[in-house]
C-alpha cells in the first residue's frame, strides 16, 4: 500500500520541483503553494460531484454510444468542470495576492493547483485498482498531462495579470478567458481520444502527447528566461508594501582653475595693468596720486620747460605733500 501511495504521489513532487526551480527570479511563499495545492486536491471531490450529476442527466437526453455524447461529456462537462474548479481557485487565491508579482509566478500557482487536484486523483485510481501498471502509466500520462493543461493556463493568467496591471482591461479580459478555454480544449481533446474506442484515435493520442509536451516544456524555458515584475510590483515579497528609501548622495565640491588673464589672490598685476591698493608700482611705472616714488625710481621730466622750471615745480609739489 505504502509503495502504491508512493508512486501516486511521486509524479506530482517532481514535477513540482521542477517548475519550481525555474522560477529563478523569486520564490514564492511555501504556504502559499501547500494551500494551492491542498484546494487543487479538494476540487476532486467536488469535481466528481458536478460530472456524476451532468452526465447522468445528458444520458437522459443523448445516447452514450453517440459521439456526441462523448464530445459533450469529455469537453462541456468533464475538461470544463476540471478545468473550471482549477480557474476558480487559482483567480480567488492569487489575483491579489502581494507575492503575484512577476509573470512566471502565474505559471507556478497554476501547476501547484492541477498537481494537487492530480494528486488526489491519481491516489484514488491506484488505490481502488492494487495495480502497479496503472499507478506507472498515470505517472507517465495524466499527471503530466495535467500540468501541461497548467503550463497553458499560467501562461494566459500571468499575461492577464500583466495587462491589468498596465491599465489594459480589455487585453486582460481576453487573456483570463484564454486561460480557461485554452486548458479545457487539450483536456477534453485528451479524453476524448482516450474514449472513442478507436485505434486511429489511440495513435493521434500519443503523438498529441508528445508535441504537446515538447511545446509545455519551450513555453516553460521561453517564460522563465523571459520573467517580468509586474507593473506596479516587482519587489521582493518580503518587501511588498514597505516604503522605499534612497540614501542621499554627497556630491563634492568641484574645484574651477582661475580663468586665463584673471589675477590670483597676492600675485602681481601683469604688464599694462593698474597695481591695486597699496601694492608697490613695478619698475617704470607712474606712480599713484599721492604716492612717494620708490628709491631709485627715476622721476619723469617734460621736455617742454627748463630744467630750473621743473626742480622749482617739484619742491612745490613736495612741500604741498608735506
Amino acid at each position: 500500500m505504502k509503495g502504491l501511495f508512493g508512486l501516486a504521489v511521486f509524479p506530482a513532487v517532481l514535477l513540482m520541483i521542477y517548475i519550481g526551480r525555474k522560477d529563478k527570479i523569486e520564490k514564492e511563499p511555501p504556504r502559499l503553494l501547500a494551500l494551492l495545492f491542498a484546494l487543487g486536491a479538494l476540487m476532486v471531490v467536488a469535481a466528481g460531484i458536478i460530472e456524476t450529476l451532468l452526465i447522468k442527466a445528458l444520458e437522459q437526453a443523448i445516447s452514450a454510444d453517440a459521439t456526441v455524447f462523448l464530445l459533450i461529456e469529455n469537453f462541456l462537462i468533464i475538461a470544463l468542470t476540471e478545468e473550471g474548479l482549477k480557474y476558480l481557485v487559482l483567480k480567488r487565491r492569487t489575483w491579489n495576492h502581494p507575492a503575484f508579482n512577476y509573470t512566471f509566478d502565474a505559471v507556478v500557482y497554476a501547476v501547484a493547483v492541477s498537481l494537487g487536484f492530480a494528486t488526489l486523483e491519481n491516489i484514488a485510481y491506484v488505490i481502488s485498482s492494487q495495480a502497479v501498471g496503472v499507478a506507472v502509466m498515470r505517472g507517465i500520462l495524466s499527471v503530466p498531462g495535467h500540468a501541461i493543461d497548467a503550463v497553458f493556463m499560467g501562461s494566459f493568467y500571468g499575461r492577464a495579470k500583466a495587462a491589468a496591471c498596465s491599465g489594459d482591461a480589455a487585453a486582460s479580459a481576453r487573456s483570463r478567458r484564454y486561460a480557461l478555454i485554452v486548458p479545457m480544449m487539450i483536456h477534453g481533446f485528451y479524453d476524448f481520444c482516450l474514449t472513442i474506442g478507436k485505434d486511429i484515435f489511440i495513435v493521434i493520442f500519443f503523438g498529441f502527447e508528445i508535441i504537446i509536451t515538447i511545446v509545455a516544456v519551450r513555453k516553460v524555458n521561453k517564460l522563465s528566461r523571459g520573467d517580468t515584475p509586474l507593473s506596479g510590483f516587482g519587489v521582493p515579497f518580503g518587501q511588498y508594501g514597505q516604503p522605499q528609501y534612497t540614501q542621499p548622495q554627497y556630491t563634492p565640491p568641484v574645484y574651477t582653475p582661475p580663468q586665463y588673464g584673471q589675477p590670483q589672490y597676492g600675485q602681481q598685476p601683469q604688464y599694462g595693468q593698474q597695481p591695486q591698493y597699496g601694492q608697490q608700482p613695478q619698475y617704470g611705472q607712474q606712480p599713484q596720486y599721492g604716492q612717494q616714488p620708490q628709491y631709485g625710481q627715476q622721476t619723469v621730466y617734460d621736455e617742454g620747460k627748463s630744467y630750473a622750471d621743473q626742480l622749482l615745480e617739484e619742491e612745490r609739489r613736495s612741500e604741498g605733500r608735506q
